[in-house]
């Protein structure tokens, strides 16, 4: 058994796994070593990651990034991609190196760490060692190249920019495979590349960058590694190659806690927390609260626009619009702003004006409301019976909100004149 050298740098990022450990019982993390019982390679993933993948594993995105720390080790990273298209984080590894062994040593560290589950998508920004790898240690996955990745080989390759916007095209055209090689024949022949070695190398294995091909298959509309980058450029914030790994690990899980609670969980309502930055300005940032009850879904944005202006802001249109809501909830309808504010404090009493107006302003829209019915009513007979049976119903219910006051009975007396209406039977008796 190799003997592991641990110097200070080292057992500090130990202690630091196992403290980890101690708080996440769902943390895994294993290192390798050298010929000379030095730290090699480092894997590691806390319990999100495992329960991110155990979700959405159906997509795994690998990369790796430049050297970030002062042993001269890339940081490569694991991702995919959420039920909101956002970046979910499976798992990190400091490289010792870029080799086939290194690779074969990464993946398996991380289908352990992920109980075995294999994904069935798989998207690198390279076919040579780490496709040997995908490839031999997850072989019923499709395995796909970067298109970012391919297009750009494309321009180191192809000089002419109709050239390269056509071979753009080969890449992104969602055709059937016989209108792909049709097109791909007429692309060579148009451009005189029969002799070109990188394009024939290209053709070889079109099936793993061309979109034509994928179409039967699961990819989630991705189709290039950027999600790595973006992760890459997000932990990099505040790591140079001058840290030593106690300091650069710590450091990340920071900045990977931050990228969470962009999409976090309020710990006491439940609702979804989501933070929404300003282009070009990531200081700026706003949090709106979204709580997805099924009949009225409600918003609280910290900027509080709708609590002072009583109008949604821009910030939670945003989160609508990323929820594809397509229409507005009664909870962002400021019944102040709508027409029925008029009606609704005219019928309704306050101190600004008596009982006997308010009473009076009821009398007057109950009587234009019975005054359609009865004009509709009176051109039948079966109309007229029936409204006179629901009018006496309603005659009697009524009681129980007169219950007699100062006013009482004060309409009926004074603006209504005695009963000059007959039963229409006698009504013809008399004609």
């Amino acid at each position: 058994m190799k003997e592991v050298v641990m110097d200070g740098d080292v057992q500090s990022l130990v202690t630091w796994m196992n403290f980890k450990a101690m708080r996440d019982p769902h943390f895994y993390g294993i290192f390798s070593v050298d010929k000379e019982g030095r730290l090699a390679n480092l894997f590691w993933r806390d319990g999100q990651s495992l329960t991110d993948y155990n979700a959405f594993g159906d997509i795994l995105i690998f990369d790796s990034s430049e050297k970030c720390n002062i042993y001269g080790k890339p940081l490569a990273v694991f991702v995919g991609c959420n039920n909101h298209r956002a970046t979910v984080l499976f798992g990190c590894v400091l490289l010792v190196d870029q080799t086939e062994e290194t690779y074969n040593w990464v993946i398996t560290c991380f289908l352990t760490s992920m109980h075995g589950k294999k994904p069935t998508s798989v998207i690198i920004n390279s076919d040579d060692a780490i496709g040997n790898v995908v490839t031999n240690l997850i072989p019923k996955a499709r395995h796909r190249l970067c298109a970012w990745h391919v297009g750009k080989n494309g321009c180191q390759h192809l000089e002419d920019v109709d050239t390269q916007r056509h071979f753009f095209y080969l890449i992104f055209a969602g055709l059937i495979n016989e209108e792909w090689e049709s097109a791909w024949q007429y692309f060579m022949t148009l451009n005189h590349l029969e002799n070109n070695e990188w394009v024939t190398s290209m053709y070889n294995k079109r099936e793993r960058w061309a979109e034509a091909f994928f179409r039967d298959h699961f990819f989630g509309g991705i189709c290039s590694t950027q999600r790595c980058d973006q992760m890459h450029r997000n932990l990099g914030e505040g790591i140079d190659c001058y840290m030593k790994l106690y300091e650069v690990l710590p450091r990340m899980e920071k900045t990977i806690e931050q990228i969470r609670n962009q999409r976090g969980v309020h710990p006491t309502t439940g609702a979804s927390l989501i933070s929404l930055m300003q282009y070009g300005k990531p200081e700026k940032m706003w949090i709106v609260s979204y709580q997805p009850y099924e009949s009225n879904p409600t918003f609280v944005c910290s900027c509080k626009l709708f609590e002072s202006d009583g109008i949604p802001c821009c910030h939670i249109f945003a989160v609508m619009k990323f929820e594809m809501l397509t229409t507005l909830p009664e909870s962002l309808v400021n019944k102040r702003w709508t027409k029925e504010a008029t009606v609704k404090r005219t019928l309704s009493s306050s101190g600004l004006v008596s009982n006997m107006s308010v009473q009076i302003a009821r009398y007057g829209d109950l009587m234009a409301q019975c005054a359609k019915i009865c004009h509709m009513s009176s051109y039948s007979e079966e109309g007229y019976d029936e409204t006179r049976e629901a009018l006496s119903q309603l005659t009697v219910q009524s009681q129980k909100y007169w219950g007699g006051s100062e006013f009482e009975d004060s309409v009926l007396t004074q603006s209504q004149p005695g009963d000059l209406t007959r039963h229409p039977e006698e009504a013809r008796t008399f004609d």
